[in-house]
């Protein structure tokens, strides 16, 4: 009999200190150890959780929801600046993601920006009237697969190395016509252009100051040089 009123008492004492213990972790919540990345309080507390099963926390001082380890991190200034020297060394993206530690799907919509940004005429410092020699030539690449081709038509000032002319599409006449549209004046009423015997080539520049010769001539090396990837 004192056995199991010991016993009773016993449990009666545990449910008691158990009540006090929640009762004051109530009254004192605990502080977690994850600061708030706005203000750098502890006072937060969980807050649901993002699509993929990220928990996320609210700090209680400013309001500010963050998610426990994220995926999307800030990039620096200085991965920004070294992803593009990587990019004018024609690195591929999925090279420059795994060198930089970005993800591909971040890569691609910051060179996108950058793409967009870029002006569609092209920038060539002032030239005078006289022998001016031409290079051109297209390559192609593709969009998502290879049957998606895109041809990239370029033209180059043989002697300065500038790229004076440019253009994104098929390989069809229309597209050597805005290639050649893209040339500055200078270069369309003076200019000597060099190319392969690409039929689309002959139908756009004018006759006069169109000359179609064979690789092993040697007079279109250098857009053949600047066309390699």
């Amino acid at each position: 009999m004192i056995a199991l009123f010991i016993n009773i008492f016993s449990w009666f004492v545990k449910c008691w200190l158990n009540n006090i213990e929640s009762t004051e972790q109530n009254a004192h919540p605990k502080i977690s150890l994850l600061p708030c990345p706005r203000c750098g309080s502890y006072h937060t507390i969980k807050n649901g959780s993002t699509h993929n099963g990220k928990p996320k926390r609210q700090c209680k001082d400013c309001g500010r929801q963050f998610v426990i380890n994220p995926n999307n991190q800030t990039i620096s200034t200085e991965k920004k600046q070294l992803i593009n020297k990587l990019l004018l060394e024609r690195i591929s993206l999925r090279g420059i993601a795994r060198v930089t530690g970005v993800s591909w799907s971040w890569l691609q919509n910051y060179v996108n920006n950058k793409f967009s940004a870029v002006p569609r005429q092209v920038r060539v410092s002032e030239k005078s009237k006289g022998n001016l020699i031409i290079e051109c030539d297209e390559m192609w690449s593709f969009v998502f697969c290879k049957k998606i081709k895109v041809f990239i038509w370029l033209a180059i000032d043989r002697s300065t190395r500038e790229i004076i002319g440019c253009y994104l599409g098929d390989r069809s006449r229309q597209s050597a016509k805005k290639l050649y549209s893209s040339l500055p004046l200078v270069y369309q009423q003076c200019a000597i252009a060099y190319t392969d015997f690409w039929e689309s080539y002959k139908t756009v520049i004018p006759r006069k100051r169109h000359r179609a010769v064979g690789k092993e001539t040697g007079q279109t090396n250098h857009i053949v040089r600047e066309a390699l990837p």
